[in-house]
């Protein structure tokens, strides 16, 4: 025979103190490792987008134009802002969601701060959150030094072998960027003698050579041909290299 009897006050009573002493044990401790994993996940995500500014500034020689270029998971309370000036960049992560407990997160990044940095001309990437000195807000400010240059061409006339048929001009790029050298001239001292370059694209540490004279040009891409006369001095001349504009780029005199 079967016994439906139920619990008795005094047994529902003991379960529920049960309870309420658990949930007053528990709770805490799991609110604690809540908010724990949410200071460990800031200042993650504070480390990644400081790491990946960084990188495109010292690889890829330019830095992003977008949060979103180097820190696709972030939320919209973050923002990345920057200035430049001569090779030092102050670049300065931040976070503005005042949800996180700002001494614990401290003992995991200890170069965080609450004190707003100010820049003389900042730059704030696109998709940052609004960088202001708002109470609650934290920043994590570094310094990446760096010599980076744009890319330029520097061409020059290294040679003129001007005792041969056909005579040969020779004319490099000793820079890091290639140029078009389409409109640009080569004349000689008297100025009579006159090339103008075709759509022609010479490419960092590229030569071409410009002939002249009886005897008939080599084959090659870099080989242009000027003309059937003789072109250049014995006795000793000078060459002059304008571009386009007619600046004048390089000399060479023998």
């Amino acid at each position: 025979m079967f016994n439906n009897k139920g619990f008795t006050f005094i047994e529902v009573l003991i379960i529920l103190i049960i309870i309420v002493v658990l949930v007053a044990v528990l709770f805490p401790s799991a609110m604690n490792t809540i908010r724990k994993s949410k200071v460990l996940q800031v200042a993650q995500n504070l480390k990644n987008l400081s790491t990946g500014f960084e990188n495109m500034v010292l690889i890829d020689g330019t830095p992003p134009s977008s949060i979103y270029e180097i820190g696709r998971d972030v939320q919209d309370d973050y923002g990345v802002v920057y200035e430049e000036n001569n090779g030092i960049w102050l670049v300065v992560v931040y976070y503005i969601g005042k949800d996180v407990d700002y001494d614990t997160l401290k003992t995991i990044l200890p170069d965080v701060t609450q004190d707003y940095v100010s820049l003389t001309s900042p730059t704030v990437l696109s998709g940052s959150a609004p960088y202001s000195d708002d109470t609650g807000n934290i920043y994590y400010s570094y310094v990446i030094l760096t010599t980076y240059k744009a890319p330029e061409a520097n061409v020059v006339i290294t040679n003129i072998e001007y005792a041969t048929n056909p005579e040969i001009v020779h004319i490099k790029n000793l820079g890091t960027a290639s140029v078009n050298l389409i409109g640009w001239k080569l004349k000689d001292d008297s100025n009579y003698f006159v090339y103008t370059f075709p759509n022609f694209t010479l490419d960092p540490g590229g030569e071409v050579r410009v002939y002249s004279g009886k005897s008939p040009m080599p084959e090659g891409e870099n080989n242009l041909w000027w003309s059937g006369r003789f072109i250049w001095n014995n006795s000793g001349d000078t060459a002059y290299l304008y571009d386009s504009a007619g600046a004048t780029v390089s000399t060479y005199s023998y």
